[in-house]
């Protein structure tokens, strides 16, 4: 048997017990301070990314649109003009999910597709005028959402978070590049 924060004790057919209960939507998850599942990083950001989405869910949902069509819709209102390949740095999905939520955006009239300027067969995307005031209302109400989030976090522990962030993501890529050199090497 083992244990998931999730869904309580279960056997390894992934069949829970009748004696374990779902907690119901409004009940918190309260991790117990001895849990060492709770001191592997990748676990605590992946639990924090899962809650985070859980929250900011209904802004992109209110606005008929899939959290893809949202994290697609977030990179072009800061970065765009760009092709649909340069927007897979920015998010977690691959080409095919970012290829389907483009198409998804241009049919409703959220982005548009641009020859670029000086390489006439590159094609870049952004953001329709509609499209800019959509991602505006949305980014207003996640920020809200953010704002929220942060609201129990020290402004000493707030102006440390964001660099920190950077600091572990300039980390893993380099460990990615020299993990990536060293099998380029053997």
């Amino acid at each position: 048997m083992t244990t998931s924060p999730s869904r309580g004790t279960h056997r390894s057919t992934n069949r829970k017990p009748s004696s374990v209960r779902r907690r119901s939507a409004d009940q918190t998850y309260a991790p117990p301070a001895d849990r060492p599942l709770d001191r592997i990083l990748s676990y605590r950001i992946a639990r924090l990314h899962h809650l985070i989405g859980r929250t900011t869910a209904n802004v992109y949902a209110d606005e008929g649109l899939s959290s893809h069509q949202w994290k697609v819709m977030s990179v072009l209102y800061h970065y765009a003009p760009m092709s649909a390949s340069d927007v897979r740095p920015w998010v977690s999905f691959d080409k095919s999910a970012i290829s389907q939520a483009v198409k998804q955006l241009l049919e409703a009239g959220l982005v548009v597709r641009r020859l670029h300027e000086r390489d006439g067969r590159a094609i870049y995307i952004e953001l329709t005028p509609k499209g800019r005031r959509m991602s505006e209302r949305m980014t207003s109400r996640v920020l809200c959402a953010q704002d929220e989030l942060l609201a129990s976090v020290s402004a000493q522990e707030k102006e440390a978070l964001f660099p920190l962030l950077d600091q572990l993501d300039a980390g893993l890529q380099a460990i990615i590049a020299r993990g990536s050199a060293s099998k380029a090497e053997e």
